[in-house]
């Protein structure tokens, strides 16, 4: 392998994924009533299920960042190890994770001279960062050299599309999101936001409709729009959700029936849990879709 890359579990990968593309994990943090956390990708995954009862039932649930300890202790292994490093980031615009880390992997790329070290704002989240990482873990495999792939990376994050809908517009209140009169009246009325990263990876509400079917279907219609895509590039579609399984596959479903570009066979959805560190701020019954559009999100 021509290099390593590094990324955090705010990715969303499930562990049979970071092992076959093998990924570098960094894991983030969250407390729950004070007991911290830690997310991981290698067997110790967290109970989701129990996770998200805890949300719905009210318990108080804070996340913090890769400290920039950590931060050093993932680069100097791989950098003592002879690996040269790209780092491929959590939002910055989500999250204060790519700058620390950014920051610290800068420190030791002073320290190791001899050693390539490039980083990587994914201007993503969850499985979006996730499905980024995916395509430069494929182009590594084709041969590329750490140039390449960062210089992919750069000319493609914005290619990544993310599309979201949440069923308690509360947790968006918190987060500053909505206001709390729209998310009180939007609960009460059963109104439904998508929403999606935009191009400085912050989340956006584009639309509201009415009932949980009509969000879902919202995200797959997203979907449809998309270009066909470049030669070389692969279909593939990841969904992230919030303790609702059945929700992803039905989308899941909607996307492959309504799919019919033969030159570019899709694969069928990866489905995933969004983690604890994302799902803290997006609640229980967050939707996610994913997918890489050349028109850009």
């Amino acid at each position: 392998m021509s290099f390593r890359i590094l990324t955090d579990t705010s990715c969303n990968l499930p562990e049979h994924l970071v092992h076959e593309y093998e990924l570098d994990m960094m894991p983030l943090s969250y407390v729950i009533d004070g007991v911290p956390h830690t997310s991981y990708t290698d067997g110790r995954q967290a109970d989701f299920r129990s996770f998200y009862d805890q949300l719905r039932r009210g318990v108080a649930v804070t996340t913090t960042l890769v400290s920039r300890g950590d931060a050093i202790e993932h680069g100097r292994r791989l950098l003592d190890a002879g690996e040269d490093v790209l780092y491929v980031g959590f939002s910055s615009g989500l999250s204060g994770t790519y700058q620390a880390v950014s920051e610290a992997l800068g420190e030791l790329a002073r320290e190791y001279p001899q050693r390539k070290v490039l980083c990587v704002d994914s201007l993503a989240a969850s499985a979006g960062q996730g499905l980024f990482i995916t395509y430069i873990a494929r182009l590594r495999e084709r041969g590329a050299t750490i140039e390449q792939c960062h210089r992919w990376a750069l000319e493609n994050r914005l290619n990544i599309c993310h599309w979201f809908t949440v069923d308690d517009l509360m947790f968006l209140k918190r987060g500053g999101r909505v206001s709390a009169v729209s998310a009180i009246f939007g609960t009460a009325l059963s109104v439904k936001p998508v929403m999606h990263v935009d191009d400085a990876g912050t989340l956006k509400v584009v639309s509201k409709v009415r009932g949980r079917r009509k969000s879902i279907a919202a995200l797959a219609e997203r979907f449809a729009t998309a270009r066909p895509l470049p030669d070389g590039v692969d279909r593939i579609v990841y969904i992230s959700h919030g303790d609702c399984y059945d929700d992803a596959r039905l989308l899941a479903d909607m996307i492959v029936q309504g799919y019919h570009d033969v030159a570019h066979p899709i694969e069928y959805p990866m489905i995933t849990y969004v983690d604890p560190v994302i799902g803290a701020h997006s609640g229980p019954g967050t939707l996610a879709l994913f997918y890489f559009d050349v028109a850009g999100r």
